[in-house]
């Protein structure tokens, strides 16, 4: 196993409450090598953290070792469930050409200030 799965193994390891279901995969394309980090449903918010900061953090390691390497490599957090993320709230069922906040319109006599 190269290190630096070793390593993004060690760190989800550390941090899940149910390490015994992490698994690192590789899957090679064009851009460099992609670690799929698979965790139990309960365990995503844990790796990812605060405002992605703990994903950011694994990032990061991933980033110094492709300096190091010569090799990029990308990090991607899915649940074992396998199931996608929710959109975000607002986004589903809107049609392109609708805005999405309120929409002018004229004032009648009795709302204008």
């Amino acid at each position: 196993m190269p290190i630096v799965k070793e390593l993004i193994s060690y760190l989800a390891c550390s941090l899940a409450s149910r390490p015994d279901e992490v698994r690192v995969g590789e899957s090679s394309g064009d851009r460099g090598l992609t670690l799929e980090l698979t965790v139990a449903d309960e365990d995503l918010n844990q790796l990812i953290g605060k405002q992605g900061r703990t994903a950011k953090a694994m990032r990061s390691l991933l980033a110094a070792a492709s300096v190091r390497s010569g090799r990029r490599y990308f990090l991607k957090i899915v649940p074992a469930s396998g199931d996608k993320t929710e959109e975000p709230a607002g986004a589903a069922g809107l049609p392109d050409d609708e805005p999405e906040g309120p929409v002018d319109q004229e004032l009648s006599e009795s709302e204008q200030p």
